[in-house]
């Protein structure tokens, strides 16, 4: 919800105080009589509101979320093998263990790639690399 909008039971509290003197407790006497009419109202009115009151803020970053599973699926399968309930879940927690230690190994070896020259030698790689590409385009000319 955002940040304007009243919280959830407020307006639980405000919708019930409007329609129970409205409306009568049941519509009939032979109704199930679980919940009365003003509250089964107020839910409607607390449904209505949360419906059309969300954080876009984070609903915005769904998609990185999806990104997230597609990997895990893609990567290591989408089935789990353990039975019970908590297998289950020890398994997800290990599947995104096992993704989050993927992706810091791939970003280590990005940048063990990014640094395989050693800095004493990019200036002359970069010199030697320039001068075979002046004399590729330059054949007859000479530069100092």
């Amino acid at each position: 919800m955002s940040k304007t909008s009243k919280s959830p039971k407020k307006i639980i509290m405000t919708a019930l105080k409007i329609a129970k003197p409205i409306l009568p407790d049941y519509w009939h006497k032979f109704s199930p009589q679980k919940f009365t009419l003003p509250q089964l109202l107020a839910c409607l009115v607390l449904k209505i509101t949360l419906r059309t009151d969300f954080n876009e803020d984070a609903y915005g970053q769904r998609w990185q979320v999806e990104t997230v599973y597609s990997m895990i699926k893609r990567n290591q399968g989408s089935e789990l093998r353990a039975r019970s309930y908590w297998f289950q879940c020890r398994e997800m927690l290990l599947k995104v263990l096992t993704h989050n230690i993927a992706i810091i190994q791939l970003v280590k070896e990005l940048f063990y790639r990014a640094c395989l020259t050693p800095i004493f030698l990019r200036s002359y790689v970069n010199k030697v690399a320039t001068e075979n590409l002046w004399e590729k385009f330059h054949p007859n000319a000479s530069h100092a």
